[in-house]
Order: C-alpha cells, then sequence, then structure tokens
C-alpha cells in the first residue's frame, strides 16, 4: 500500500471517531499564540474535522479550543492521551510522517544545491 492510500485509511478511521480530545505541540501553541489566542501545551484541543491532503501536507486536522477558536494544523501538531482509539496507528502515523517530511526536505535541498553547482543564477542562457 502506498503513502497516500495509508493516509486516506486513517483519515477515514478517525473521521469515525471525531471529535477526538488532544494536546497541542509546541509550534501550533506558537500558531495560536501569533494569531492571538493564548493557549498552553496544557490547553486541550477538540478535533472536530480531518482530512487527507496528500504526500503535501498529509492528514490536517480542523481543532477548536473549549472557547470556539477553530484552527487547521498537521495530526503531527497532537498529542493524543494513549487511550485514544487508534492511538497506535495515530503515533506510528506520527512518527513515519515526521521522518518522511525530514526525508523529503533533505531531497529538496540536495536537489537545490546540485541545481545550484551546475547552473548559475546569474547565467544569461
Amino acid at each position: 500500500m502506498d503513502v497516500i492510500q495509508q493516509y486516506t485509511e486513517l483519515s477515514k478511521k478517525i473521521a469515525t471517531l471525531l471529535p477526538l480530545k488532544a494536546l497541542p505541540v509546541r509550534d501550533l501553541v506558537q500558531t495560536f499564540r501569533s494569531e492571538g489566542h493564548p493557549i498552553t501545551l496544557k490547553t486541550q484541543l477538540n478535533v472536530t474535522a480531518v482530512m487527507n491532503s496528500g504526500d503535501s501536507s498529509g492528514i490536517v486536522c480542523m481543532v477548536e479550543t473549549d472557547d470556539g477558536i477553530k484552527m487547521g494544523c498537521p495530526l503531527t501538531y497532537l498529542v493524543f492521551a494513549g487511550d485514544t482509539p487508534l492511538y497506535k496507528d495515530i503515533t506510528h502515523y506520527q512518527v513515519n510522517r515526521i521522518k518522511r517530511v525530514l526525508m523529503l526536505q533533505k531531497a529538496g535541498v540536495k536537489q537545490s544545491f546540485n541545481t545550484l553547482k551546475t547552473k548559475s543564477r546569474f547565467d544569461k542562457s
């Protein structure tokens, strides 16, 4: 099964369980704060929707605070309790997704660097 199929299947499984409770990771806390919403690492969020955005962004969730603030975020930006249904599937996805993003970034940097080495952006050709 390819990555996109895996993302699609997990997205569908998660969607049947909504809403789910989760905590934010530091990056998501900073995003909320930059938008004027002072949450903390202990702020419980409600996952209200989930969608597969393909390999470019992975599984994306709509989260909502108890006071109604909504925001979209990657599934990798959420921490779930060990007793959450699909916990093992979700954490397996998160670990592998983070590894995949790092690999894709590294490959992109290498490709960009090789392009720069072979052709200067100042070449007139």
